[in-house]
């Protein structure tokens, strides 16, 4: 039986809300043309990622049985400097203080992320990261845009 008890709690421990409402993604009004690139969170992946502002996100590439659709999206952020940002991810105590949700899941599924970016206007930062927080509704990030955010605390 305890088996059992300390099975369901790790398994709530390691559960995420994940939205699906094709609503928002159909009402997405944002740029279509972004170029985005993708690496591995890891170390050896730094040099590859650019000094620039832009958009990332942060995904968890679940590779069980060469599936290649399992991938949801967990985390979107902006930075005026993708290259600092991807190494922060890198540096727990860092991630711990500022993002507790992503620092859950670096710890809970660290080799499995990988971090998604695209260079942009730092002037177009904002607009970017509040659009992909409407569309995705990223488990991750605790705070979502005006009436969202408001029904995503009101209905937990």
């Amino acid at each position: 039986m305890n088996d059992l008890l300390e099975f369901g709690k790790e398994m709530k421990a390691h559960s995420w809300e994940i939205k699906l409402w094709p609503k928002t993604w159909k009402e997405y009004d944002g740029a279509t043309s972004m170029t985005w690139n993708e690496v591995k969170l890891v170390a050896s992946e730094r040099p590859s990622v650019p000094k620039e502002p832009g958009l990332y996100t942060l995904i968890a590439k679940i590779d069980v049985a060469a599936h290649p659709a399992n991938s949801p999206l967990m985390y979107v952020g902006r930075t005026k400097n993708l290259w600092r940002r991807f190494g922060e991810y890198l540096h727990d105590e860092r991630v711990r203080i500022r993002r507790p949700l992503v620092y859950r899941l670096l710890n809970q599924c660290g080799e499995y992320i990988w971090f998604y970016y695209t260079t942009c206007p730092d002037s177009e930062t904002r607009l970017g990261e509040r659009r992909f927080h409407l569309a995705f509704m990223p488990p991750c990030n605790s705070e979502l845009p005006g009436v969202l955010g408001q029904a995503t605390k009101a209905f937990p």
